[in-house]
């Protein structure tokens, strides 16, 4: 059997951010689920933190004054930093993002984006490795797979993604934009219809049935998992 772990082992997170009031957001709302976050307006505060505490995971602003985040996130690619990169960025350019993944980093998000799903980018730096129970289910993250009954049924990546943002969210009611937001990492003003997020919900009640007693659609517009 699938030996559950706790996916909400507290992490320390660096925001590299310099307008305030979005940091200060990041912060709190991180701090809010178990995690450890300091907050830096630019590259060259950053740094002194790094000499004091190893991070595993920095959230970085494309547009910082002084150094750019990419002109940061290339140092960091070539220091080899073990800390996990997370670009935010107010770009929706496609060679940008392409640029920065090259570079090492995990995931390009828009702005304007939903703060669950930058929690779940970081939360599932930690639960990737992990497991979780969903009622009679075992969902194993690193293996894509669900388990009941010694049944092994498998599940894609984009299925996975929003089982685990769901099971992150229990009890909340969760957008379909901040779904959409997730498994497409831009932000929710590009997207005009949800039809393949429905799609990956119908997906995943069809391989997990019971997930439909405890799996809320609310208005068309947003889902529960209970």
């Amino acid at each position: 059997m699938v030996k559950n772990t706790d996916i909400y082992q507290r992490m320390n997170i660096l925001i590299i951010e310099d307008e305030i009031e979005l940091g200060e957001s990041i912060k709190s709302y991180l701090k809010s689920d178990n995690l450890i976050c300091d907050l830096a307006l630019d590259t060259f505060v950053a740094k002194e933190m790094q000499e004091k505490t190893n991070y595993d995971c920095i959230i970085l602003d494309v547009m910082l004054p002084q150094q750019s985040g990419i002109a940061y996130l290339t140092e960091l690619s070539k220091a080899n930093t073990n800390s996990k990169i997370i670009i935010i960025s107010a770009k929706n350019s496609t060679t940008d993002q392409i640029h920065a993944l090259n570079l090492g980093a995990i995931a390009y998000l828009v702005k304007p984006f939903h703060l669950a799903t930058l929690n779940a980018l970081v939360q599932n730096l930690k639960s990737e490795n992990s497991n979780f129970k969903l009622h009679n289910y075992e969902i194993n993250l690193k293996l894509k797979v669900a388990l009941i009954d010694n049944k092994e049924i498998e599940l894609n990546k984009s299925e996975i993604d929003v089982l685990n943002f769901l099971n992150l969210n229990k009890n909340k009611v969760v957008s379909k934009n901040a779904i959409a937001e997730l498994v497409n990492q831009n932000s929710a003003i590009y997207f005009d219809n949800f039809e393949s997020i429905d799609f990956i919900i119908d997906n995943l009640i069809k391989k997990l049935p019971e997930l439909a007693q405890y799996l809320q659609r609310i208005h068309h517009i947003a889902y529960k998992l209970t």
